[in-house]
């Protein structure tokens, strides 16, 4: 019975030492445990306070109740339309009446094509060499351009319908059309050839020459006063003027054309001025 007891009592020493050494190591895993998650808390709080300082990020806003309102605009005071004052700026329909933009034209361009060589359009022709154009008894071409201050120069071609009438005529020693002046520098082939009553035909002192036939068959003619350049009077210019009774040659006469006056029944006398006369 004795040593009964003494085993039972050295079974529950031995319990109560494997008991104690069992709550020491869970009393000392508790403890490791619990310092490891302090520690681990203390590093989760140095890391999160030094992402928070560095990057310095916004709290986030949690709780949509809490997010800042936004400002309403503020609605500008209401004016009674009787307080205006008619100084203040019109509306934009009284700047359309009150104002009306302009209309623009658009400016035409002008080609060298569309500068006009219309003898008509006084003012606006430019005249080139060959044009032709009226003036006077006589109708003109243009032998050379007049250029700046520069005169050009003309022949007379024929007569104007109206001068065909007349019983006296002057060629002119020189004439202006359209702003451009011309030296009348000669009587071109059959000019004159369509008067029907001429008498007296008074030649400028600016004509070098009379074209072929230029008075031929005109038996009316008696007098003629040749202009003091003439070089050359041309084939036939005064045959068949039948009622010519004298004429005089000036001294720069250099040419005499075949039959200039022949058939002239009525010619009596012809005075020669010149002696540069070769044919």
């Amino acid at each position: 019975m004795r040593k009964n007891k003494k085993m039972m009592a050295l079974l529950l020493s031995t319990a109560l030492l494997v008991s104690g050494i069992g709550a020491g190591i869970d009393s000392g895993k508790t403890q490791a445990a619990s310092k490891v998650k302090t520690q681990t808390q203390i590093f989760k709080a140095a890391s999160e306070g030094a992402i928070e300082s560095e990057t310095s990020t916004p709290p986030a806003i949690t709780d949509e109740t809490t997010a800042p309102e936004e400002t309403a605009p503020v609605q500008p005071e209401e004016t009674n339309p009787g307080d205006v004052e008619e100084s203040q700026t019109p509306t934009p329909s009284a700047i359309v009446s009150e104002s009306p933009r302009p209309t623009l034209t658009p400016v035409p361009t002008v080609t060298p094509s569309a500068i006009s060589t219309n003898p008509a359009v006084s003012g606006t022709a430019v005249y080139a060499v060959g044009d032709v154009f009226d003036k006077g008894n006589y109708t003109y071409k243009v032998v050379t351009a007049a250029s700046g201050s520069a005169a050009g120069t003309v022949k007379i071609t024929k007569l104007v319908s109206a001068a065909t009438k007349k019983t006296s005529l002057t060629v002119q020693d020189s004439i202006d059309k359209d702003g451009q002046s011309f030296v009348v520098e000669g009587i071109a082939q059959n000019a004159f050839k369509s008067s029907t009553v001429l008498k007296k035909v008074t030649i400028g002192k600016n004509v070098t020459y009379i074209g072929v036939r230029a008075f031929q068959g005109i038996k009316t003619l008696q007098t003629v006063v040749m202009g003091k350049k003439v070089k050359i009077i041309k084939e036939r210019a005064f045959a068949g003027c039948s009622g010519l009774r004298t004429i005089t040659l000036p001294s720069a006469v250099q040419t005499i054309g075949v039959k200039s006056f022949y058939n002239c029944k009525k010619l009596k006398a012809v005075y020669i001025e010149s002696k540069k006369i070769t044919t």
